[in-house]
């Protein structure tokens, strides 16, 4: 299959496409944003997605596919929700002003990171492990008013 085009507002894209496995790809550009576009039509599914403060110099996809990491000139990885199309919390810092590029482990428990100047980064993702850090951190259940302050609309389902 011969592909041709190109994918609409992506002149500063810097970042090899990476496909999504949704039917869509995403790239990185030297402004330092990600987008999401639909190779079928060449337009953008999402809007430019803040992701570092230099460029972006390399993007991995989750084994499930829902996560996309970017990774910047800034020494930092950003998150990003492939089914909602937008950022995860904040940027993880790894290594000020070094190069940085995101990868996942196979089974999708770890996100690593690797910099241009030689260190390596580890965070376990796995939701079990957020929530224990969670509990752990507040050492307490969040109230029902806090619950419905902060997941209004969820049922009450205290987590520690």
């Amino acid at each position: 299959m011969r592909i041709r085009g190109y994918l609409l507002d992506s002149e500063t894209t810097v970042t090899a496409p990476v496909f999504l496995g949704n039917g869509v790809v995403a790239a990185g550009s030297r402004e330092g944003w990600v987008r999401m576009w639909s190779p079928a039509t060449s337009r953008p599914v999402s809007p430019r997605l803040d992701a570092h403060d230099g460029a972006v110099v390399a993007l991995a996809i989750s084994p499930d596919g829902h996560t996309l990491a970017s990774g910047g000139t800034d020494g930092a990885v950003r998150l990003f929700d492939v089914d909602t199309r937008q950022p995860l919390a904040a940027r993880l810092p790894v290594a000020p002003d070094s190069p940085t590029s995101p990868v996942f482990s196979r089974d999708g428990s770890y996100l690593l990171a690797t910099t241009a100047s030689g260190h390596g980064y580890r965070w376990d993702i796995r939701p079990s492990s957020w929530l224990r850090r969670a509990c752990a951190i507040a050492r307490r259940n969040l109230t029902r008013s806090e619950w419905s302050d902060a997941l209004p609309g969820r049922d009450y389902a205290p987590a520690c």
